[in-house]
């Protein structure tokens, strides 16, 4: 006769107490109380889902947004197709990676690309199809002057959001950098369908005609940007470049003032 262990029927029976009563505390709002009594059975029982789980929903409620992910990575591990937990994860990764996007974007408007750009990877780590991170390593690399780089994060960042104006504009820039005018033009061209008061496109579709010397074009260009823009210095230079090169110097000489 094979005897049973009464000691493991009642560890479970209290492990399961325990966690029906974190939960308990946790829908009531104690979420000190339902933290300790799943730490409690953490320490019992290491891997235990539900006490991962609960753990990881907690420590988002309290902002602590690594911790909780820690939590969830734990618990994911032990039950891969868990729909809920899974959908926690996503959440917990969206909190976490907001406040590290504004810290890149001020780093990178700072002129401190590298620094910004160890963000924007570290944010794909965990979210491989987060756009503006994608996006904006495209806009990085093109003011590096890494153009082909550019090109390849921009498409990659349309691919995620094709009716993003910005991205279309920026991987203009790195088409025209590349030489490729006429593509360029195509999505400059594509911005402004989606955003038609988009100044700095139509200045740079501007540059693009004047690339490919279709100077009256490239006129009406900058003077749709100064329309959305009246004050638009690099439009403004550029129109007076067009005029000088059409021979109309005194139009030319009026935009340089301005």
């Amino acid at each position: 006769m094979i005897e049973k262990d009464d000691s493991l029927t009642v560890t479970a029976n209290d492990i399961a107490g325990q966690v029906t009563t974190a939960i308990s505390r946790f829908q009531a709002g104690r979420l000190d109380e339902a933290s300790s009594l799943c730490q409690a059975v953490l320490a019992k029982a290491p891997g235990h889902f539900d006490a991962l789980h609960l753990l990881g929903v907690i420590e988002l409620r309290s902002r602590h947004f690594d911790t909780g992910l820690s939590y969830l990575d734990r618990a994911i591990a032990i039950q891969p197709e868990n729909a809920e937990v899974r959908n926690n994860w996503r959440i917990a990764v969206g909190q976490f990676n907001r406040p590290r996007m504004a810290s890149a974007v001020a780093l990178h408007q700072q002129g401190r690309f590298l620094d910004a750009e160890v963000i924007y990877q570290s944010v794909l780590e965990l979210e491989p199809f987060h756009f503006d991170a994608t996006q904006l390593l495209g806009a990085l690399a093109g003011q590096r002057g890494q153009h082909q780089l550019a090109l390849i994060f921009l498409e990659r960042a349309l691919s995620i959001n094709p009716n993003n104006a910005e991205a279309h504009n920026n991987r203009g820039i790195a088409l025209r950098h590349l030489q490729r005018v006429h593509d360029a033009l195509e999505s400059y061209d594509h911005a402004l369908r989606i955003n038609p008061d988009y100044a700095e496109a139509n200045c740079n579709r501007g540059n693009a005609l004047q690339q490919l010397s279709r100077m009256e074009e490239a006129l009406a260009s900058y003077n749709a940007a100064l329309a959305i823009k009246p004050e638009y210095a690099e439009a403004l230079c550029n129109c007076g470049n067009v005029l000088q090169s059409m021979k109309r110097p005194a139009e030319a000489v009026d935009c340089y003032d301005r």
